[in-house]
């Protein structure tokens, strides 16, 4: 058996069972992050 991640736990918990359900802001507000978009370099 394998043991669930943290990351995991906080999809669980927010229901999302698909990755075309993941919503990166909404997960980040959830846990009281904020997202910085800017463009990479290199």
């Amino acid at each position: 058996m394998t043991a669930i991640t943290p990351a995991e736990r906080i999809l669980i918990d927010l229901g999302i069972s698909q990755p075309k359900d993941i919503d990166l802001d909404v997960i980040a507000w959830t846990r009281g992050a904020v997202v910085n978009y800017r463009p990479m370099d290199g």
